[in-house]
């Protein structure tokens, strides 16, 4: 039997002996967005986890921009183990003027985030960056 708990980041083997006896084998693994499980024809069981590499996982986020909150959608598209690179873009309000009910734009072109080892979700990053007038920017994205 071969157990992967992504919220745990570990993978546990249960491999039955010739006496009857189990042997149970956990791994623990940081940063794992993607697994493969190979099962070799002697009954061993390889785990293919890569940590560096290209993905497109789309978020929803709340960051600060310009001074304004924002929430919008965002897009990872690097990853190395717990790091990633992203880029978004959201709606906000014009906090500067209570009678302007018109909303802002804001986007970050570049960011570089970090997938909080919570366990009340595993899909959370936190993040800063640059936003599209070149102001520092940072937030939350949750992704799905």
């Amino acid at each position: 039997m071969v157990k992967i708990d992504f919220r745990r980041k570990e993978m546990t083997t249960v491999v039955r002996k010739d006496d009857g006896s189990e042997d149970t084998i956990t791994r623990h693994f940081s940063g794992l967005r993607r697994a493969t499980i190979i099962e070799n024809d002697d009954g061993s069981v390889e785990l293919s986890a890569p940590t560096l590499g290209l993905t497109l996982e789309p978020g929803f986020s709340s960051f600060l921009s310009r001074g304004r909150p924002h929430l919008g959608l965002d897009l990872e598209w690097f990853y190395w183990r717990r790091f990633g690179l992203s880029s978004g873009a959201g709606i906000g309000s014009r906090v500067e003027d209570r009678n302007d009910k018109s909303l802002s734009f804001g986007a970050y072109p570049l960011a570089i985030n970090y997938n909080a080892p919570l366990k009340w979700t595993p899909n959370t990053n936190l993040f800063i960056g640059i936003d599209d007038q070149m102001n520092p920017t940072g937030g939350l994205s949750v992704k799905w």
